[in-house]
């Protein structure tokens, strides 16, 4: 049974509806350019009023494959990228990474190395091989903040479809999950006698192997963790557009070509066949190289026009990110506009003593940033006076944002604790011009710079002697590494809500919940600041519970994405190259500098060779206050419990916090992590010098 058609949910409305589309364009012809054939029957679908048009995914793969290969212009993008690369903290320990760290070591510049080599001898056939080389790059170092969007990964917007959403399902939270079509899990979970089936293999692999091979691109560190991302998730939808409705999960929409089909079969012996698809609503490229031209060549510099330094700022909220309704949440107590943080107080069951704050995402901006503070000040303290027992704090689907707001809050929490804060940036050629520059300006003009040692203090918020203390460089695994630094937290509260410090009194003034009666609630997914506040809460001794993973007893880590403290944007940095060049030509430097900053800084995105919408790098690699010599982006930390998902849990998030409650402060039963049995996770204050090693 082959599916080329399927039903889309409309958010705000919550009905369905199906696709103007009827079927998927097929190849039309031999012998004529594939995106031609796009182009042509694009233009036909407008004719007739269609808005969409699904092409078959081999014949977009066809077209991509089309983009000629220029080999001088991909060696040079080759050497421009590199010299973002050097800013990447975690080069040299990527190559031999700690023991326990699940991942497999990659060189990334030796990888960047020989794909130079193979452009310069013209070894790609097109310039969508030269990309996948590149992209395949980026994604073996596992880092959430090491990423590039290429103009081939932006051609089909939406991805390749591969059919419905799947969920893992466990029938009581601690039994091994079997694999289903979401559709069928809620025809199994309504209906006792309902003749369904759970998927066994996808295209003659067993599911769990093949699963875990298209998730394995992911920018996340923790194979659980990526596993998770095979399943819908309304989680991840928030955090991400701040709008409900689900997340189909990577299985059934993957950026990745996973081939032309997904042939599922199933444990009655039926096999579903969904051919994999693109949805296109404008292709205005007549062939493969105009396709190229249009879409990857930068146009060439206007003399009229005047750079911007200005960086981007976000769109104002769509209606659908103002919808109210949250299809898998309860109604909140209280909301960020965006649906970026949620407070609840359910009011029966198990839970009518336990205050929720759902965070999907610290990714908050100007005025968000004081809503976002008020929406968890005004939950902390109306549980304190409505006299709630304990709080559930659900990371589900947040993968970070502004490391203030993360800090803030945990200062909220305990408002007598202080942050601990310790992170170090990879010293790097490019670092030492930028450096030589900065020291001959005044302390006024880069004031609040990363690399401005007079602006950053130590982690016990005092300041630097000397610039030499600041930059080392210190020999840390390997890597030439800046000293323990941390941003100032009074020059911060300046700018954005930081509870206690400067002039903002502390409110709460005193911790609402003891850390024994606090539990941290994830999938996995948690990145950059969302891993900073739960390092913060995990020294203050609370617990966390990771619900999903793969299907199999043992531990699974509760913070899966990237653990760096702080990314570093091309797009952001346009007014510091800016600024550099301008300092560069008005100073008195030796021709040496001169020569060594053609050579080693980085050109903007605008200036590189191909057009790309997204760079980044992690810059700082964060620290614990027991070992300020490996990373925590390397330390392997298994949540203290674990639970997998019931098929309620992934249309009701109420069941998901009532299961964590369960485990975490019922005693009830979690799986077995031989050789010790666990019966229980008992409710507990962790000992901060046992963190690592204790389990429930």
């Amino acid at each position: 049974m082959r599916l080329t058609s399927e039903a889309v949910l409309a958010t705000c409305a919550g009905l369905f509806m199906t696709s103007q589309a009827a079927s998927v364009i097929p190849r039309q012809s031999v012998g004529t350019d594939a995106c031609t054939d796009i182009h042509n029957r694009v233009l036909k679908s407008s004719d007739h009023g269609s808005n969409e048009v699904k092409v078959s995914g081999e014949l977009a793969l066809e077209c991509l494959k089309s983009m000629p290969f220029e080999s001088k212009r991909a060696v040079a993008f080759v050497r421009e990228i590199r010299k973002w690369i050097q800013f990447q903290s975690t080069i040299e320990i990527l190559q031999k990474p700690p023991a326990d760290y699940p991942m497999p070591s990659t060189d990334l510049l030796g990888r960047l190395d020989d794909i130079q080599e193979h452009a310069a001898a013209s070894k790609y056939t097109s310039h969508y091989e030269f990309e996948d080389a590149i992209q395949k790059t980026f994604a073996s170092a596992h880092d959430g903040h090491l990423g590039i969007k290429l103009c081939t990964r932006s051609a089909f917007k939406g991805g390749f479809v591969y059919g419905p959403p799947l969920v893992s399902v466990s029938s009581n939270g601690t039994e091994i999950p079997e694999i289903y079509v979401q559709s069928d899990a809620k025809l199994k979970t309504s209906i006792d006698d309902a003749l369904v089936s759970h998927v066994v293999s996808i295209n003659g692999a067993d599911v769990d192997q093949y699963l875990t091979k298209i998730t394995e691109g992911a920018g996340l560190q923790d194979w659980d963790s990526l596993y998770n991302l095979a399943f819908t998730s309304e989680a991840i939808s928030i955090g991400v557009e701040g709008v409900d409705g689900y997340v189909a999960g990577q299985f059934s929409n993957s950026p990745e070509w996973n081939g032309a089909y997904h042939a599922v079969h199933f444990a009655n012996g039926t096999t579903n066949v969904y051919d994999a698809y693109v949805k296109v609503a404008e292709f205005p490229y007549k062939n493969g190289r105009d396709f190229y031209e249009k879409l990857c060549i930068p146009a060439p510099p206007s003399s009229s026009a005047t750079p911007s330094a200005t960086p981007s700022v976000t769109p104002p909220a769509t209606s659908s990110a103002l919808c109210r309704r949250l299809p898998s949440y309860p109604a909140p107590f209280n909301k960020h506009k965006l649906n970026k943080i949620l407070g609840f107080f359910p009011e029966t069951g198990e839970l009518k003593d336990t205050a929720v704050l759902a965070i999907t995402t610290f990714q908050v901006l100007e005025d968000d940033v004081v809503e976002f503070s008020n929406t968890a000040r005004d939950l902390l303290n109306n549980a304190t006076e409505k006299g709630k027992k304990n709080l559930i704090i659900d990371l589900s689907g947040n993968g970070g944002g502004l490391v203030a707001a993360g800090q803030n809050l945990f200062k909220m929490i305990f408002p007598d604790k202080e942050i601990y804060s310790a992170n170090r940036f990879r010293v790097s050629e490019a670092t030492e011009v930028i450096a030589e520059i900065f020291n001959k300006q005044s302390a006024e003009n880069v004031t609040g710079q990363d690399w401005d040692w007079r602006s950053r203090v130590k982690p016990d918020q005092t300041g630097f002697k000397s610039f030499d203390e600041f930059y080392g460089p210190y020999k840390t695994l390997g890597v030439n590494s800046s000293a323990l630094t941390s941003v100032n937290f009074t020059a911060v509260s300046e700018q954005v809500p930081m509870n206690g410090y400067g002039e903002q009194k502390p409110n709460p003034a005193k911790a609402p919940f003891a850390p024994e009666d606090i539990i941290l609630l994830t999938d996995g997914y948690c990145g950059s600041t969302c891993t900073v506040f739960a390092e913060l809460m995990k020294q203050q001794g609370v617990r966390r519970i990771a619900f999903g993973g793969r299907p199999k007893n043992g531990p699974m880590q509760a913070i899966g994405g990237v653990r760096g403290s702080q990314v570093l944007e091309a797009s952001a940095q346009t007014q510091t190259l800016a600024q550099l060049a301008v300092w560069l030509k008005n100073g008195k430097f030796d021709p040496e500098v001169l020569e060594d900053y053609r050579q080693v800084i980085p050109p903007s995105l605008s200036e590189m060779s191909y057009k790309i919408s997204e760079l980044a790098v992690n810059e700082y690699n964060q620290f614990g206050p027991k070992n300020d010599r490996l990373p925590l982006q390397f330390k392997y930390e298994a949540a203290e419990c674990r639970r997998f998902y019931q098929y309620e849990n992934y249309i009701h998030q109420k069941t998901t916090w009532a299961s964590a409650f369960d485990a975490m402060f019922n005693g009830g039963s979690v799986f077995q992590v031989p050789p010790t049995p666990l019966a229980a996770c008992m409710r507990r204050k962790l000992q901060p010098s046992n963190l690592f090693w204790r389990r429930c």
